[in-house]
């Protein structure tokens, strides 16, 4: 029996890592079912004490209790054996008079997202029609808050439907000494309940579940008002002194703050001021609306004796507000339940019939998902993110996601992980220094294959591979160790790999990615081959022209013209621009990750009294990042003649207005962390070695990860021909090609990714 890692992959026998990052490496995010999977009724820790009421959980393969297997309650659908289903047989003489709620307690933390998803099936023998609640979510928080509650419509009976919730209650910092009152806002269609159900707006605030409802609130005190629900969206609450504003008129703001987004993470304060007036109302922002909410009493002083006291002490502890009682995490609860017969009270209505509902699960969000509805692949457990990304060769090189960024559907993207300011990296053992490193096994020939889709290029450069030995901490140094690294940069494939004796065997091709196409990149190597066929690029199956780095050079063609200054002078004395006619003399020099160019050769540029300022002009060189000038009284230029640092290789002017010198000086010779070699004969291949995907996490904290999809990747101890590229290429087009992520991870495809070949 061989294996061959894709459909005809025409290297498998050489392949020492490879990713199926849509398929069988990757298993779903990371996460916690914070539900238990209980085997029977028995199990919840919420149930009715009338044990008829009950729930049974079904198996993929046998019947029992004879309930049937999960194809004989709802057949024609796709199911795994991991798969969690419990059934629930409606009677007649089981309505909500006594509550058929089953399900736990689940602890939350303010300031935490989590969010609650299953699937939920009617059999078409149900009675019902339309829609009706059949999941319910009740919080046991301190304040006014509503009963989540997820629907099913059963007027499509005989299907399954995804039914999602989201729990976010803020951390909020207030002005009070004492635990801000919070209330829940949503936004629901007015019925005869609001207080000005004829008036305005068709849609109204609920707080709790009372429409339009009537606050009393005390002066000195703290309120919250949260807004996550996702009703709430383009619906900001705000105060106004009157009932009918709307869209942000008539605002009363004092003491009033706005926090997040409406109907993610949301929320406002009302610090009552201690002259606040008698009345004000809530209402909400969206223009053109009016009427929508309701009306706040504002009484005397909260507990004024005390607060009042130390109300005015308080204004020296503003600073520390940060740390109140809003700063800290307050464990509360909800119950999530099965909820299959809520609010209904009529027997015949339950007449027959059943309910399944699968995969349960409530989860805690990661930080990039505060605020938003972010479900992931079940588990009945957890998925640990440790080694998480499996090495379908099966030579152990699997990778950490304990970094790594996802897309509101849970597929592994890489791009910027919201709310932490970094970017996702999936890496060999690299952010939590494990002992597991990663060897290729030979220091001659490699290939590295690629595919993916660029979405932005935010940064200067996207990195799609970096290895090296030499970290600190959870990060790589840069320009230390031997480091290995492949990115894009202008649209140009990039790759610099370094040998045992320092030095370096770099190269580009022509800018070629674009975003959002999709793309097969594989960097072949050989560096026992002649000189300029060391090193092959193919890009969607095709070779394209390689341009090997022996050295970087300095800009050309350095010019000068006089042209008016465009700072004014400083009070009565001329200090701006060049004030007489002498000469200045200048030179530029290239620089890239590697080091800097020696400097081009020295202008001289007379200044002109009247225009005051000199613009230099140069050419381009494609392979730098950016470029030094350097300015000096003479031909000699001392340590301090650093005049600019230029950080784009495309800008190709600079006015210099007489500007301060800074510490540098221009270079006779190139200097280089890694001496350029295009005829090295070896590449380090160091067992210390380390390795990140999408991202150089570098020990500066600069930003250059790698923003979109990245499909495959497969490493090879041998330098593909041209046969065998074409080839992979073909073999794993139809794969990628439609760039969907729910398409590309369907079972149909997978078999083009991974086969077993009989010998």
């Amino acid at each position: 029996m061989k294996i061959e890692y894709g459909a005809t992959d025409s290297a498998a026998e050489s392949c020492v890592l490879l990713y199926d990052l849509f398929g069988s490496s990757y298993q779903g995010e990371p996460t916690v079912n914070l539900f238990t999977q209980p085997t029977g009724n028995a199990g919840f820790s919420i149930k009715p004490i009338d044990t008829s009421r009950a729930f049974y959980k079904l198996d993929y393969y046998q019947d029992l209790n004879s309930q049937g297997t999960f194809s004989n309650n709802a057949s024609g659908y796709f199911y795994l054996p991991t798969d969690s289903i419990y059934k629930y047989n409606f009677s007649s003489s089981q309505t909500d008079s006594t509550s058929n709620k089953h399900g736990f307690n689940i602890k939350i933390n303010r300031g935490e997202t989590y969010t609650t998803s299953v699937d939920v099936f009617v059999s078409t023998g149900h009675p019902r029609t339309g829609t009706a609640t059949v999941l319910s979510l009740t919080p046991n928080l301190t304040g006014t808050f509503a009963t989540l509650s997820g629907s099913y419509n059963f007027s499509q009976k005989g299907t399954w439907q995804t039914l999602k919730e989201k729990i976010f209650m803020p951390v909020a910092a207030t002005n009070s000494i004492v635990t801000p009152t919070y209330f829940e806002v949503t936004v629901k269609p007015k019925t005869a309940s609001h207080p000005y159900y004829s008036s305005g707006s068709a849609s109204g605030f609920s707080i709790g579940n009372v429409e339009g409802r009537t606050l009393y609130l005390y002066r000195g005190a703290s309120y919250v008002f949260v807004q996550s629900n996702s009703s709430n969206i383009n619906d900001e609450l705000y105060l106004t002194t009157t009932p009918n504003a709307g869209g942000g008129s008539s605002a009363y703001e004092a003491g009033f703050s706005y926090y997040g987004n409406e109907g993610f993470d949301g929320y406002a304060v009302f610090n009552v001021p201690y002259n606040a007036p008698a009345i004000v109302y809530y209402n909400s922002k969206k223009t053109s609306s009016s009427y929508v909410g309701g009306k706040i009493n504002i009484l005397g002083a909260y507990n004024s004796g005390n607060v009042g006291n130390t109300g005015n002490g308080g204004n020296g502890g503003n600073g520390g507000n940060g740390g109140n009682t809003g700063s800290k995490s307050i464990s509360e609860s909800y119950q999530v339940c099965f909820d299959p017969t809520r609010g209904e009270l009529t027997g015949s209505n339950l007449n027959g019939g059943y309910i399944l509902y699968k995969n349960m699960q409530v989860e805690q969000n990661k930080p990039m998902f505060k605020g938003v509805l972010h479900a992931t692949k079940f588990t009945s457990s957890s998925r640990s993110p440790y080694s998480a990304l499996l090495d379908l060769t099966g030579k152990g090189g699997n990778s950490n996601l304990v970094n790594a960024m996802y897309s509101s559907d849970s597929y592994l993207i890489f791009d910027n992980r919201n709310n932490l300011n970094d970017g996702g990296v999936a890496d060999i053992n690299l952010k939590y220094n494990k002992s597991k490193t990663f060897l290729i096994g030979d220091s001659s020939t490699q290939t590295y294959d690629f595919w993916f889709t660029q979405v932005r290029s935010s940064y200067s450069k996207a990195f799609l591979f970096a290895r090296s030995n030499a970290i600190e901490g959870d990060y790589f140094v840069e320009n230390q160790g031997y480091p290995q690294l492949i990115y894009i940069q202008d649209k140009k494939i990039h790759f610099n790999f370094t040998s045992p004796n320092g030095e370096s065997f770099a190269g580009c091709t022509d800018p070629l990615i674009e975003t959002n196409s999709l793309y097969n990149v594989t960097i072949s190597i050989n560096t026992n081959l002649s000189i300029g066929s060391k090193a092959d690029i193919y890009v969607n199956g095709i070779k394209v022209t390689v341009y090997i780095i022996s050295f970087l050079n300095a800009p050309s063609n350095l010019s000068f013209s006089n042209v008016q200054s465009s700072v004014a002078n400083i009070g009565n004395i001329n200090s701006v621009g060049f004030q007489n006619t002498n000469a200045n003399f200048y030179c530029i020099s290239s620089y890239d990750g590697n080091g800097e160019s020696k400097a081009s050769s020295i202008i001289s540029a007379a200044a002109d009294p009247f225009k005051k300022s000199i613009r230099l002009f140069w050419s381009t060189v494609p392979s730098a990042i950016g470029y030094y000038i350097y300015r000096s009284s003479s031909a000699v230029f001392g340590n301090s003649s650093l005049l600019a640092d230029i950080n784009s290789k495309n800008i190709l002017e600079y006015t210099d207005e007489n500007f301060q010198l800074r510490p540098g000086f221009p270079k006779l010779f190139p200097k280089y962390n890694y001496n350029y070699n295009e005829n090295v004969t070896s590449l380090n291949d160091d067992p210390n070695a380390k390795v990140s995907f999408g991202n150089y996490p570098i020990s500066t904290l600069s930003l250059n990860h790698f923003e979109g999809y990245i499909y495959r990747i497969a490493i090879y101890s041998q330098k593909l021909t041209d046969y065998q590229v074409i080839k992979n290429y073909n073999s794993f087009l139809y794969r990628y090609i439609s760039q969907t992520p729910s398409v590309i991870g369907a079972f149909s495809k997978q078999k083009s990714v991974i086969l077993e070949m009989k010998d």
